[in-house]
């Protein structure tokens, strides 16, 4: 837009200069010319005053060119030189030269009314010209107003849309990093361990606060995580309670049908009423820990005709001799029993040792009862490896 504007200026500009130089130079021409007019003039009348043009003196023609500086003398003949006019009547010499003179003035004066005609008309012609000028000069600067409205509406639609385009871009560029951020946050991650607090739960990416479970001791402690707050603060994580986790219950009770009297044996139990996880076997009279956790026992009997005395017994899962946990005593016809809660690992094992008298349960009355499960199971954790 602006190389065309610039170029209908230079265009305008241009034509009117050439007009301008034509005009001079048509002015130079006249002036030129009105001044050898005079210079011709004014060279006649001092020949003639001088006598160098002899109008005065007989047998002498004028040259017919003005310019020569001396008469041609031609050969007398006694006669004089006649002219005739319209009417037919003669001139004489110094009319004839009086009459060139005039007519030379005449069609100066005509050659200048002319050039004066033609300068007016020039002078009109220019006058046109620079109204014309001027006309095209106030259109060139309407088209320049308008090309320059045109120009910049064009420019502001062309940042417009640059900013649109900009815009959209930030646009996309913000919904591409909130995706990668959504994918990151969603996407599986792990701190190679399990989690033992609310910060390592963040760290793998919640963010929603709640309760959740954690590894605390050997146990599943519940936890609430207000994730809003400060890993420092003291309201970030706040303990509920430990969780009984179970992946299958396990408990039995078990009985007796008959005394049993062999001293420095495990007790069997002929009558299984209860055994889920079947970690008892009533044939032995050993129980084998399923799961990690914590477990209750708690077994009861009479005594016979003499005292007994019985022990509760435990083996480390891979070792061989049993360790004793405790000892209940009675005399004769009275009750004894035994209550413990172990910590047990998988494959360790519990049993009722005698190791006096005779237990009661003749006639079938039952009185040995025995039981045990599982309160709550706990992890053990050895170099990030989940042991059950």
């Amino acid at each position: 837009v602006h190389n065309y504007k610039v170029v209908v200026l230079l265009e305008t500009f241009g034509a009117f200069r050439n007009l301008n130089e034509s005009i001079f130079i048509f002015q130079r021409k006249v002036y030129i010319m009105n001044k050898l007019s005079l210079i011709a003039i004014i060279w006649v009348w001092c020949c003639v005053v001088n006598g160098q043009l002899p109008v005065d003196k007989p047998f002498y023609f004028a040259y017919p060119s003005m310019f020569i500086n001396q008469p041609i003398r031609p050969q007398n003949d006694g006669m004089e030189a006649q002219l005739f006019n319209r009417n037919g009547e003669l001139f004489g010499r110094r009319s004839l030269f009086q009459g060139v003179i005039l007519l030379e003035i005449k069609r100066l004066q005509a050659t200048t009314t002319s050039l004066a005609r033609q300068l007016k008309d020039s002078n009109d012609a220019l006058v046109r010209t620079r109204q014309e000028l001027s006309t095209t000069q106030q259109n060139v600067m309407d088209l320049s107003v308008e090309l320059d409205g045109k120009a910049d509406q064009t420019e502001l639609d062309i940042t417009n849309a640059n900013v649109l385009k900009k815009a959209d871009q930030t646009e996309l560029d913000k919904t591409n990093g909130d995706v990668l951020d959504l994918q990151t946050k969603t996407s599986p991650s792990s701190i190679g361990s399990i989690p033992t607090s609310c910060e390592d739960l963040k760290s793998i990416g919640l963010v929603k606060s709640g309760i959740y479970s954690v590894m605390s001791n050997k146990q599943v402690q519940g936890v609430y995580c207000d994730f809003t707050k400060s890993t420092t603060s003291a309201d970030f994580q706040k303990s509920i309670g430990y969780v009984n986790v179970r992946s299958f219950p396990v408990y039995f009770y078990a009985q007796r049908d008959g005394n049993y009297d062999v001293v420095d044996t495990v007790i069997p139990f002929n009558k299984i009423n209860l055994n889920e996880g079947t970690a008892l076997d009533g044939s032995t009279g050993e129980f084998l820990a399923p799961l990690n956790g914590k477990y209750f026992f708690s077994y009861s009997g009479l005594c016979w005709d003499n005292e007994a005395k019985i022990q509760l017994q435990i083996r480390p899962s891979g070792t061989s001799p049993w360790l004793k946990i405790g000892d209940a005593h009675c005399t004769t016809f009275n009750t004894l029993s035994i209550q413990s809660t172990l910590q047990l690992v998988e494959g360790d094992g519990v049993r009722i040792y005698l190791s006096l008298g005779t237990t009661h349960d003749a006639d079938g009355n039952h009185f040995t009862n025995y039981v045990g499960w599982l309160l709550g199971r706990y992890l053990l954790i050895t170099s990030f490896v989940l042991v059950k």
